[in-house]
C-alpha cells in the first residue's frame, strides 16, 4: 500500500504481532512507526477520517501498551481520503486523534 510506504520512509517501521494485540484485546495496527522517539499508529480509511468509540479505545489501548514497552511518547492519527492518482504532491489527508505523554 503506498500509504503504508509513505509514512514507513518518514521514520523506522516496525511490525506489532496481530495475535500479540488480539490476546490483549487491543486494535489491530495498520501503520507503525517510530519518528523522533515516538511511537506512532496510523489508521487508514478509503473515505472520512470516522473512527468508532469501540475502535478509538482499542487503537488508544494498543498504543499505550506498546509505548510502555518502549518507553516513549506515542500519537494515534487517522489516514483519510486516499486520491485516485498518487501523482499529487499530499494524495490524503491526516487527523490526529490521540497523543500519549
Amino acid at each position: 500500500m503506498e500509504v503504508s510506504k509513505h509514512f514507513h520512509s518518514l521514520g523506522i517501521p516496525f511490525l506489532i504481532s496481530p495475535e500479540y494485540l488480539k490476546q490483549r484485546n487491543l486494535g489491530q495496527v495498520d501503520v507503525c512507526f517510530l519518528l523522533n522517539n515516538k511511537v506512532v499508529i496510523a489508521e487508514c480509511k478509503s473515505s472520512g477520517p470516522f473512527v468508532s468509540k469501540r475502535q478509538l479505545t482499542r487503537l488508544h489501548n494498543a498504543l499505550e501498551q506498546i509505548c510502555m514497552i518502549l518507553e516513549c511518547e506515542g500519537l494515534l492519527i487517522v489516514v483519510y481520503g486516499f486520491a485516485k492518482s498518487l501523482t499529487s504532491a499530499y494524495p490524503f489527508n491526516i487527523k490526529k486523534i490521540g497523543e500519549l505523554r
